[in-house]
Parts: C-alpha cells; sequence; structure tokens
C-alpha cells in the first residue's frame, strides 16, 4: 500500500473553524483530483452535514466505523464519514466485547478504507481538549493542522496543542512525518489588534518549530450560508474572501504532502 498522509485537524481550543477547515481542505483536495476520505471525530456530527453529497447512503457512521463497520463510496471515490452521538460513549465501551476498543480502533480502520478503496488522503476532524477521540485521531496521523485565530489566545492554543501532541507521540511511541502546520482563520483584517496577533504568530511560530501556511483566512458570511445549505464553499463563494484563501491554502496543503495527481 502507498503511502497515505493521514492529517488530523486538531486544536485544544474550540471555536477555531476545525470543521470547516476539515471541509474546504477535504473538497479542495477532491476538486483537484484526490481520492479523499473524511472522518468526522465529533459527536455533534457537523462535517457530515456540511458534506452530504459525500456521505454515501449505506456507510457507516464514525461510532461504527471505529468498531469495524464498513464504509461505503461514492461513485467517484469519495467518502465522509459523518460524526454521531455514539462517539459520546464510545470511549466507555473500551472494555466490552470481543475486540474492545482501544486508542489504536480509529487507526485500523481508516487503514482497512485505505486498502478497501484506494483513497489518496485522509481528512479526520477533531472535537476540542484532550479526549479519547483526539488522542485517537493524533495516534492515527502522519501529519497535524492546528487551524488557530490571531488573538491574545491563539499562540497559547498552539503551544497547549503542541505540548498534547508530544504527551501522546511520548505514550503511544508515534511520530509525524513533518512539524506541525499552522492556520489562521477567521481573521479579521480590519482589526488592527487581529493584524499585530497574526504577524507576532507568522514570526514566533517558526522559531518554535511549527510551520506556517502564510495564508489568513477571513471570517466569512458566505461559510456561514454554504453550511445552511449543505454545499461546499467553493459554490457558494466562487474563489473570493475565505474561500480563495483556503483555495490558496489548500494548494500549499497539496504541495506540504507531497501529493501527485495520478499515484
Amino acid at each position: 500500500m502507498k503511502n497515505v498522509p493521514i492529517i488530523a485537524i486538531s486544536n485544544q481550543k474550540g471555536g477555531v473553524a476545525k470543521t470547516t477547515t476539515s471541509a474546504a481542505l477535504a473538497d479542495g483536495l477532491r476538486r483537484r483530483g484526490y481520492k479523499v476520505l473524511a472522518v468526522d471525530t465529533d459527536p455533534q456530527g457537523s462535517l457530515g452535514s456540511i458534506d452530504p453529497s459525500n456521505v454515501a447512503p449505506g456507510t457507516a457512521c464514525a461510532s461504527g466505523f471505529i468498531k469495524g463497520c464498513k464504509i461505503v463510496a461514492t461513485e467517484d471515490g469519495q467518502a465522509t464519514v459523518p460524526g454521531d452521538p455514539g462517539l459520546a460513549t464510545i470511549a466507555d465501551e473500551r472494555d466490552l466485547g470481543d475486540e474492545p476498543i482501544t486508542e489504536h480502533s480509529l487507526r485500523d480502520a481508516i487503514r482497512f478504507a485505505l486498502n478497501a478503496h484506494g483513497f489518496d488522503c485522509v481528512i479526520i476532524d477533531t472535537q476540542p481538549g484532550m479526549t479519547f477521540l483526539t488522542t485517537s485521531a493524533i495516534i492515527a496521523a502522519t501529519h497535524i493542522i492546528i487551524p488557530t485565530t490571531a488573538d491574545a489566545f491563539g499562540i497559547e492554543a498552539v503551544r497547549q496543542s503542541a505540548e498534547y501532541l508530544d504527551a501522546v507521540s511520548s505514550s503511544y511511541e508515534t511520530s509525524l512525518a513533518d512539524s506541525p502546520l499552522i492556520l489562521i482563520t477567521l481573521y479579521r483584517g480590519m482589526a488592527k489588534l487581529a493584524r499585530t496577533f497574526a504577524d507576532q504568530m507568522e514570526q514566533v511560530l517558526p522559531q518554535e518549530g511549527f510551520k506556517m501556511i502564510n495564508r489568513r483566512i477571513p471570517i466569512s458570511i458566505a461559510v456561514q450560508e454554504a453550511q445552511a445549505q449543505g454545499k461546499s464553499i467553493y459554490d457558494v463563494s466562487v474563489l473570493r474572501g475565505a474561500a480563495l484563501e483556503y483555495d490558496i491554502a489548500c494548494g500549499l496543503v497539496e504541495a506540504w504532502l507531497g501529493l501527485t495527481r495520478g499515484e
């Protein structure tokens, strides 16, 4: 099996557009010709609502996927595994059944899906906090993208997330293919304070070993409109504003991952 990048979109802080970023990157890579598996590990299940066209009829929900249920891909080879309320209690099932759920179950499920469907890339949307599911996503991941806001809490949230990544890597003896990649989201470019924080992050974080996507995703009503309609941001806002910045960021992520069409 080819080496397929598995990207966890993670930040310990909530409200930083993790799900929006997951959907935008998954769709952006699909539009570039890649087969993408998107997995929602948040019990709220927002990713499946944002990306309903790639939730194939009969596919497993995320809690079932982790337990070994098979997923179904669309006719063009895409798949989104929607989050579901069962994820909220899945950690309680770790010691139950003939095949207990462990922190490695998500990784194993993804590997099975890769063998079965030949995806080119995997995007994992995570929930905030240091949870069983977030730990599972980090263990499964080869790459981490940390979306963050440009404000007083942004840098600290990135640092806390990095500390958690290090703790998981040490405890479970895993490693990433590259340093975490930082993306500034919900950016208010008209606000002087936001510009100041963004400039500071782009200067300081690389010195601490992070990599930066040198784009700032603006806060945009078009994102909310797209999500309310269950459409892609690229269809609602055709390459302007947040859609344009996400499209450019997606191209930079494609290069970072070393993806090549037709592999």
